[in-house]
């Protein structure tokens, strides 16, 4: 489906998930730059015109890429979508299902992203009723593209 007139909920979350600083490739453009390429996307949610995030002299520790790739998933575990695209480097999805999957056996979750892949993840996202621990997680499928 085409982003530019998509007509169900699609929105960017400011909580941007790559390494930030030092290096100007890892700087979002100003979101009134997107908002002319893709005026039907949701940016609600951003956190002003300009990269907040992304400061050009230090480079953000590995415990504050996690804080913040915590903090995606907490949202995204509050939504009521059933079907929901999380858009980032492979390295960083692949962590991220790591530590969600961390009693997972299908060790083909954990495996490197190839270049523009698709995978799919169902049942148990989400955390556990004690709130501390993420859920176990199945892989539905994989679709490289």
């Amino acid at each position: 489906m085409d982003a530019t007139t998509a007509h169900f909920p699609y929105a960017w979350h400011r909580c941007k998930i790559l390494h930030l600083g030092l290096r100007p490739c890892d700087m979002r453009r100003r979101v009134s730059e997107y908002q002319s390429l893709f005026p039907s996307l949701d940016y609600s949610m951003m956190d002003g015109e300009e990269d907040n995030l992304w400061i050009p002299d230090v480079r953000e520790s590995e415990e504050e890429l996690a804080e913040r790739g915590m903090k995606l998933m907490k949202w995204l575990w509050t939504r009521p979508e059933k079907e929901i695209a999380v858009v980032s480097h492979g390295i960083v999805l692949q962590h991220m299902l790591y530590v969600l999957g961390n009693d997972c056996e299908n060790t083909a979750l954990f495996k490197r992203f190839d270049n523009c892949e698709l995978r799919s993840v169902h049942d148990g996202i989400g955390l556990a009723e004690n709130q501390q621990q993420p859920r176990k997680m199945k892989e539905q499928k994989e679709v490289h593209i």
